[in-house]
């Protein structure tokens, strides 16, 4: 075997620098790390920042396991990852554990977008994210640089028990992020106490902003899309949009199979990007709804029906960009 490495790696040297730069950029992170270990010189292209911006991470389908979903091990994600973590800004992830999360969202200090694919169960402590603060046996919630978190089920059987209070939480930890999206999957979001958290947090915001003289922006989020709608209504869909100023998409679609980007809602809103689920239509209604019940609507904000959140499987509730008056 050691002669096998040694004659590829004399081979490998006669490549020219570019040819090898594109076999690289070829590989998955699993591989990366492994190559790195053949020699000095597979070191250095394995470990430039580039290759590791940007990555997806896909756990080994064990033999014995084929028909259940692969999870990742700790483990083994940190063989792969502690080397690079400073330099990643982009994740998607298939199988993963509340470990794997807590471990990706404490330790990737620069991550901005975060995708998790498919897991067994995700509970509240995925997203509990402290550090400790200095000279105290304390700890306090971190602050995380995420722009966009998708959390999108592989099945509609994954279960994600995200409370309303970590996942307001999570919004306040993160006061650059832009985009959450938590689709194919069943959770279980009460609105009133999400409300409750986020009011609580903008006071909380702007008492420290009184005391410490500083200015404390407003939430950063545009677009949030969840697969929940029961205990939504037209009041609490409005206070949303009051609570977060810059949210320009809200989608509360409960059908959701999978994601495309979709751009604009109609012709006077055509600014907007966001995720957009593609609807599950083989959804089967009950034969008293089968025929009233629309699968999809979208909604101005400033028109939206307490009779329409009920009268529609998924619906979609924009607002319009302030400019667009002017």
């Amino acid at each position: 075997m050691s002669t096998f490495f040694s004659t590829s790696s004399n081979l490998f040297d006669l490549l020219p620098t570019e040819i090898i730069w594109k076999i690289m950029q070829a590989l998955d992170p699993i591989d990366l790390s492994a190559t790195r270990c053949i020699n000095k010189k597979f070191r250095t292209f394995s470990d430039n920042a580039v290759l590791w911006r940007n990555i997806q991470l896909k756990p080994k389908r064990s033999s014995s396991n084929c028909d259940n979903l692969p999870l990742w091990n700790l483990a083994d994600l940190k063989a792969v990852l502690q080397l690079h973590l400073s330099h990643i800004q982009t994740i998607k992830i298939w199988g993963v554990r509340d470990n794997i999360v807590q471990y990706i969202l404490l330790n990737c200090i620069n991550l901005q977008d975060l995708t998790i694919s498919g897991w067994s169960t995700l509970s509240d402590h995925a997203f509990r994210i402290t550090t400790e603060a200095h000279c105290h046996q304390i700890t306090k919630p971190a602050t995380l640089n995420l722009r966009r978190l998708r959390l999108i089920g592989q099945q509609k059987s994954n279960y994600t028990s995200l409370d309303a209070t970590t996942f307001g939480k999570l919004i306040n930890q993160c006061p650059h992020l832009e985009e959450i999206t938590v689709v194919s999957c069943q959770i279980y979001l009460q609105a009133e106490c999400l409300l409750q958290m986020v009011d609580q947090q903008e006071k909380e915001a702007a008492i420290s902003m009184q005391q410490h003289y500083h200015h404390q922006p407003p939430s950063s989020l545009k677009s949030l899309v969840i697969a929940t709608k029961r205990t939504w209504s037209n009041y609490h869909v409005t206070r949303l949009f009051q609570l977060c100023p810059n949210l320009r998409f809200l989608g509360l679609v409960p059908d959701s199979i999978e994601i495309v980007e979709y751009k604009g809602i109609n012709q006077n809103n055509e600014e907007i990007t966001a995720p957009m689920p593609i609807l599950d239509n083989s959804t089967s209604y009950n034969s008293a709804n089968s025929s009233s019940q629309p699968h999809l609507i979208t909604k101005n904000v400033h028109a939206i029906k307490d009779h329409e959140m009920l009268d529609s499987a998924n619906l979609i509730v924009y607002k319009l960009n302030p400019d667009f008056y002017k």
